[in-house]
């Protein structure tokens, strides 16, 4: 044992108590749990409701910024949404061949097991239609 805290240390004692004494935490996770106070503070300040909170619209929250809505996918104070996001290639592939054949029939399209092997529901078939349509083209010489 080190000699600078040999001195300190109790051999009667318990090792919380030796641990204790020489001001080392034996849980770190237990940190905060104890308190050399017996009795709860109760802060007025803590009890009065913030002020931002009565700013909150129907939509969320106005104090948030309008990058931090388009991220969580609120409407923004300019009534616009985030961009939709690009498709991977497999998703292109994926979705391309099942706008080939079934149109916009999402129905249909959630149906067919062998198109649709990921089996997506309608309208996780949608979203990912209205992706593909806003930044990709239907090949022309795909004959599925």
């Amino acid at each position: 044992m080190c000699r600078f805290y040999s001195a300190e240390w109790d051999e009667s004692a318990s090792l919380l108590r030796n641990y204790k004494s020489l001001g080392i935490v034996n849980n770190p996770n237990f940190l905060g749990a104890r308190s050399s106070s017996k009795e709860t503070v109760v802060s007025q300040s803590l009890q009065v409701p913030n002020a931002c909170e009565d700013m909150a619209s129907d939509d969320g929250s106005d104090v948030e910024n309008d990058d931090l809505k388009s991220v969580l996918g609120k409407k923004r104070r300019d009534g616009e949404h985030a961009p939709l996001k690009r498709l991977t290639k497999m998703q292109r592939v994926y979705v391309s061949r099942l706008i080939v054949k079934h149109k916009d029939d999402y129905k249909a399209m959630a149906r067919d097991l062998k198109l649709n092997k990921m089996q997506h529901p309608p309208a996780a078939l949608e979203k990912l239609c209205k992706r593909f349509v806003a930044y990709e083209k239907l090949p022309n010489n795909e004959s599925s």
